[in-house]
């Protein structure tokens, strides 16, 4: 099952480079190699929507697929 456990084990003063090591950037092209990442960037978006896109893409990977669910699970929370 996946969950948002292994975002929440990356501390939230990680850079983005150290959480995509620890969760992925959905080059591996399954959900637990994407998803966790996305969250962890939802979680910890503070400064602003566009700077965390630059972020999640920054990460390479795959990019559209990783700035989707970003943008999803930002707009289901309403931030």
């Amino acid at each position: 099952m996946l969950g948002a456990g292994p975002a929440l084990d990356v501390p939230p003063d990680a850079t983005i480079v150290a959480a995509a090591k620890a969760l992925g950037n959905g080059s591996g092209v399954t959900a637990p190699d994407t998803v966790p990442l996305c969250l962890w960037v939802v979680s910890h978006a503070c400064a602003g929507y566009a700077e965390a896109l630059w972020h999640t893409v920054s990460t390479l990977g795959d990019r559209d697929t990783t700035c989707a669910i970003f943008g999803g699970n930002c707009a289901a929370h309403g931030t």
